[in-house]
C-alpha cells in the first residue's frame, strides 16, 4: 500500500465630551482647586497627565493624540480615570490569524465557522451538519511552551474525528509527525475489547504557512489530500479511516487556482490586513471570521497573549538555530575525513545532543526536530548520562 493524493475538484481615543459623567467621587469636595495629577501606567501603556484647573478636570491633548490606547474620562466632578484598551481596530493592526493562538481563538468557540472551513477544504465530502470542538480551552502554559502546536480536535455528528492545525514551522520529519498524530486519532477511539468496526474516520486538516513540497514537479500544486490506496490501482482505497488534507497557503495564494469558499479562506489567512482585498470577499463564514478577528484584535489581553505566543515561537526558532549551527560545525569537523554523508549524520547527532543538554525536551520532540529515530535519541541520552 502507499499514500496517494486523492481526487480534488477544481477604537480611537474618546474625549470627555462624549463620556458619560459619573457621580462625584467621595471625598472630592473641599480639595484644593488647582492640583496636578499624573497617572502613570508604565512604559507599555505610557503616561497620561490630567490637570484640575478652576474646579474642572481636563486631560492634556497630547495624551489623547499620542496614546490612542487610553480612554480618558474627564467630567466636571473632578474625576479622571485612565483605562487600558487595545489600539483602534484598523485593518493594519489586526492580529495574524496564522498565529496558532489566534487561530484557535477564532474557531474554538465557533464550531459553525470551523465546519465551514473544513467543508471548503473537503468539497468532495458531505457538508458537516454539526461539529463539536472537543478541546476549546487554551492552557496559559501552552502559550509559552516550545514545540507545542495549538491544534483543534473536533467531532461531527457521524463520529468522524478531525485534527485541525495552523502550522508555521517546518520540521525535518514533518511527514512522519503528521502520520503519527493522525494515527493517534484512530487508536484513541478504541479501548480493550472494542470492535474495530466501530472506528470512525480520522481526518487531518493542516494549513501550512510554508511550502512543504518544493521539488520543481510539485511547484504547481498547493492543495493535497492523502489516503491509503493501492500502489498499482490507486483508485482502490483501504477504507476512509485515514485522510490528511494539506494546504500550502503561500503557494495556493501565489498560484491563484482556487475558487469559491476555499479561495475566500485563503485570502483571509494571507491578506487579512488588506482592506481592498477583504472588502471583495462575499463568503459569509469568512466575513464572520473577519469580524471575529476584529473583535479579538480589539481586546488588550488577547493581543498580549498573542504576543506571548509569538515570542515563544521566536525563542524556539532561536534555540534550534543555535543548536543546529553548533551541531553542524562540530559534526562537519568530526566527519570531514569520512565523507559528506557521514559528516551530515554526525552533525544531526550533535544537534540532538545539544538539545538534550540545553533544552529539556523529550525524546519524541528532539526526534521530530532532527529527523533522527527515537532509538538514536535514547542512545544519545544514555551516552550523555
Amino acid at each position: 500500500m502507499t499514500l496517494r493524493p486523492c481526487s480534488l475538484p477544481s477604537i480611537s481615543a474618546r474625549s470627555a465630551s462624549n463620556t458619560a459623567m459619573p457621580e462625584a467621587a467621595p471625598g472630592e469636595a473641599g480639595r484644593p482647586e488647582a492640583t496636578a495629577v499624573t497617572l502613570a501606567l508604565g512604559s507599555r501603556r505610557g503616561n497620561s497627565i490630567c490637570s484640575r484647573l478652576s474646579g474642572a478636570t481636563r486631560c492634556s491633548a497630547w495624551a489623547l493624540v499620542m496614546m490612542p490606547s487610553l480612554i480618558c474620562r474627564a467630567p466636571m466632578q473632578r474625576v479622571c480615570s485612565v483605562q487600558p484598551i487595545a489600539p483602534p481596530t484598523t485593518m493594519s493592526n489586526l492580529l495574524d490569524p496564522k498565529n496558532d493562538y489566534v487561530f484557535k481563538r477564532l474557531f474554538a468557540d465557533a464550531p459553525t465557522l470551523l465546519a465551514a472551513l473544513i467543508d471548503a477544504i473537503r468539497p468532495q465530502a458531505a457538508p458537516i451538519a454539526r461539529l463539536t470542538v472537543k478541546d476549546p480551552t487554551i492552557d496559559a502554559e501552552e502559550l509559552r511552551g516550545k514545540y507545542i502546536v495549538l491544534d483543534l480536535l473536533a467531532e461531527d455528528t457521524d463520529g468522524a474525528q478531525y485534527n485541525i492545525e495552523m502550522q508555521v514551522r517546518r520540521y525535518r520529519a514533518w511527514g512522519a509527525r503528521s502520520a503519527y498524530y493522525l494515527a493517534k486519532l484512530v487508536t484513541g477511539q478504541l479501548v480493550a475489547g472494542d470492535d474495530y468496526g466501530g472506528l470512525k474516520p480520522a481526518i487531518g486538516i493542516h494549513l501550512l504557512d510554508f511550502d512543504l513540497f518544493q521539488d520543481p514537479a510539485h511547484r504547481e500544486q498547493a492543495i493535497w489530500c492523502f489516503e491509503m490506496c493501492d500502489a498499482v490501482t490507486p483508485t482502490v482505497t483501504l477504507g476512509q479511516e485515514l485522510q490528511l488534507n494539506l494546504i500550502e497557503l503561500r503557494k495556493a495564494d501565489r498560484l491563484q487556482r482556487t475558487t469559491g469558499a476555499l479561495s475566500a479562506w485563503i485570502a483571509l489567512f494571507e491578506h487579512w490586513q488588506e482592506d481592498q482585498t477583504m472588502s471583495q470577499i462575499a463568503n459569509e463564514p469568512v466575513r464572520a471570521a473577519l469580524d471575529k478577528l476584529r473583535h479579538l484584535s480589539a481586546d488588550a489581553e488577547t493581543r498580549r497573549l498573542a504576543f506571548v505566543r509569538e515570542r515563544a515561537l521566536h525563542d524556539e526558532r532561536s534555540l534550534l538555530k543555535d543548536a543546529r549551527e553548533e551541531g553542524w560545525e562540530e559534526g562537519w569537523e568530526e566527519g570531514r575525513e569520512e565523507g559528506r554523508e557521514q559528516g551530515k549524520a554526525d552533525a544531526l547527532r550533535q544537534i540532538a545532543m545539544n538539545l538534550i543538554r540545553s533544552s529539556g525536551l523529550d525524546d519524541a520532540t528532539i526526534a521530530t526536530a532532527t529527523g533522527l529515530s527515537l532509538t538514536d535519541i535514547g542512545a544519545l541520552r544514555q551516552q550523555l548520562q
